[in-house]
């Protein structure tokens, strides 16, 4: 059987559902608390329209952005999971990483030949676990993250962005590097990296002159490597 027809099922939609429902109601409850609690620090209903009309705009740029990645996501996980996992984390490059990761697993590149149901399946574990991560992390050292911070970063916060940045650089460099050593043997996969690399490095410097370039960059740059891809291609 198709391993898409599988993730496209009315099942998985169902369940897709559900979760976005709570994605909803969580949004509504904690808006109506905003609303309910805004006197308590000297906002009034018409400042706090205000501020959740320029949140509404402010938000495009990140949900075109989502919008591109769950393009990519579609083909590769099906509709149900990729709606459902933006919605939930929103973070279209590290759902990307996590899939791509989950295939990786099984030797297999996404979509690619090989990427079978059980690969799916393993793709589909390895953003749940991710998302997991984030929620535990959050429950259990939250609290504490103070204390954590201060210690890694000896009290330095310049010292302490510097750390992260580094981790970041070394996590998503060693993700790309695997594309980039098959400019051989697979120029388009390569070349379709590269271009991605460069578009993003560009809207990051170009970012303090034009702030839209934060929201847009990620979208931009899938945009660049896709087309670059296929003209290699």
């Amino acid at each position: 059987m198709d391993y898409l027809a599988i993730a496209n099922s009315w099942q998985v939609w169902l369940c897709a559902f559900a979760c976005v429902g709570i994605i909803v109601a969580q949004s509504v409850f904690f808006t109506k608390l905003c609303y309910k609690n805004a006197p308590l620090v000297g906002l009034t209903k018409e400042q706090c329209g205000k501020s959740f009309r320029c949140g509404m705009i402010t938000a495009i740029g990140p949900s075109l952005s989502c919008f591109i990645g769950a393009i990519s996501m579609i083909t590769v996980v099906g509709g149900p999971l990729a709606w459902m996992r933006l919605s939930m984390i929103g973070a279209a490059a590290t759902e990307l990483t996590a899939a791509a990761t989950g295939a990786a697993a099984y030797g297999v590149e996404m979509g690619g030949a090989g990427y079978d149901i059980t690969v799916m399946a393993n793709t589909w574990l390895t953003m749940a676990l991710n998302g997991c991560g984030w929620l535990l992390v959050v429950l259990l050292l939250t609290p504490r993250m103070e204390k954590v911070r201060q210690r890694v970063g000896g009290g330095d916060d310049v010292w302490l962005g510097l750390i992260t940045c580094g981790a970041s650089i070394g996590l998503f460099g060693y993700m790309a590097s695997q594309y980039y050593i098959q400019i051989v043997s697979v120029p388009p996969a390569a070349w379709s990296c590269i271009a991605g690399t460069a578009t993003m490095l560009a809207c990051v410097r170009l970012a303090p002159k034009a702030p839209w370039l934060k929201e847009y960059g990620l979208g931009i740059a899938i945009v660049a490597g896709i087309l670059v891809g296929a003209l290699v291609r």
